[in-house]
């Protein structure tokens, strides 16, 4: 990381719609030491995104990945 780089210049960055989960760690550790955070975080936002088009279909709105026209 560049020495004048800003502090959030170290993320990827995606051309389409995603989401973001913050977890402990690095590349590394985040499946080793800090494995139980991240599957929790995980399981959190897997919970959240069924839950969201959940609600989407019973209101008559289109999935989300389907307005993104995501494969």
């Amino acid at each position: 990381m560049a020495a004048s780089a800003d502090a959030d210049d170290w993320r990827t960055s995606w051309p389409s719609a995603h989401d973001v989960l913050d977890v402990p760690g690095d590349h590394l550790t985040m499946m080793r030491e800090h494995a139980e955070s991240t599957a929790s975080a995980v399981r959190t936002w897997i919970e959240a995104s069924s839950a969201d088009r959940a609600r989407a279909h019973r209101a008559g709105r289109p999935d989300t990945a389907e307005q993104q026209d995501c494969p």
